[in-house]
């Protein structure tokens, strides 16, 4: 059953840049995949908060049943591959059979480049929101619910960051400018967020850590399809998802509490700050990736001047 679920869940992830790339033009994937990243944590969020008010462990299987039930046939019924007005754009397009774009994913640098950035990053948020309420409430002495209030901020902020930032992006013409801000306020928050005053401010500091740390990994899932085009994004972002769950769940018990020599109250900084390293990797990786936010405005500027009358 876990396996299964698992499966299901790769699938939707890995597929989802395709998807968007097929509704979706250019200029609006990156806010597109901004919106859809910020459905897994708040659904994380609203899904802990229900169960607890389930009656039974089976109450809530079958509850989560139901749902899922609900909307596979609800996409089966109104869902499709792309827009018309994509379709008919690609109708020409010859498509790669799947071993060739898989071939050519394989070959290609900037999958591998994508890839590991996506285990860096990925092996920077787990320790994050593993062992932020454990520090608050030993190291600071919060009780759990103010800890937990202030690990929400992340989350809170992770969705809010991933809506919000794909506007900026396409303000300033640039991923990279993002990337590389983004990357320094998100390690900053991971190594020093546990210390700020309790409050307002801890919330405050938190909530931009999420913000920041919630588009890098936007980013990660807009990179696929705007690099490597839509016929090839699944095949891009089946990469990239696998070194991305290498960093959820090796990385943490293999790499991250061995070199922080444990786990307990008095190595939690020490892990803090190997995943603020792990940040600034994954980013710096991110950062050397061509520039799509210049693309993606270069093609909104061509289709402009198309559009204006010649005299």
């Amino acid at each position: 059953a876990n396996m299964m679920s698992g499966f299901t869940g790769l699938f939707i992830a890995v597929n989802r840049s395709k998807i968007i790339g097929g509704w979706f033009p250019p200029a609006m994937i990156a806010l597109a995949v901004g919106i859809t990243t910020t459905t897994t944590p708040v659904a994380n969020t609203i899904g802990i908060g229900l169960t607890s008010l389930m009656p039974s462990v089976e109450f809530a299987f079958t509850v989560t049943a139901i749902i899922a039930v609900f909307f596979t046939i609800t996409w089966f019924l109104f869902g499709k591959d792309s827009s018309d007005e994509i379709a008919a754009a690609e109708a020409d397009v010859e498509k790669p059979s799947i071993l060739k774009g898989l071939a050519e994913i394989v070959k290609s640098p900037w999958a591998w480049v994508l890839s590991l950035s996506a285990m860096f990053i990925m092996a920077s948020q787990v320790p994050l929101m593993a062992f932020t309420t454990a520090t608050l409430q030993t190291l600071r002495e919060l009780d759990p619910v103010a800890a937990g209030g202030m690990a929400t901020a992340i989350t809170i902020g992770m969705g809010v960051g991933s809506v919000v930032s794909p506007i900026i992006v396409r303000a300033i013409k640039s991923f990279r400018v993002i990337i590389a801000i983004y990357a320094v306020v998100t390690a900053l928050v991971i190594y020093f967020g546990w210390q700020m005053p309790v409050g307002v401010v801890m919330y405050a500091v938190y909530f931009l850590g999420g913000w920041s740390l919630g588009y890098l990994i936007s980013i990660i899932f807009t990179y696929p399809v705007m690099v490597f085009g839509r016929e090839k994004a699944a095949t891009a972002q089946g990469l990239v998802q696998t070194f991305l769950l290498i960093g959820a769940s090796v990385f943490l018990t293999n790499v991250t509490i061995p070199l922080a020599g444990g786990a307990n109250p008095g190595t939690f900084p020490t892990i803090f700050m190997i995943a603020a390293v792990f940040c600034l990797i994954g980013s710096a990786l991110l950062f050397i990736i061509p520039d799509q936010g210049k693309k993606m405005t270069k093609k909104v500027e061509e289709k402009k001047e198309a559009a204006e009358p010649q005299l």
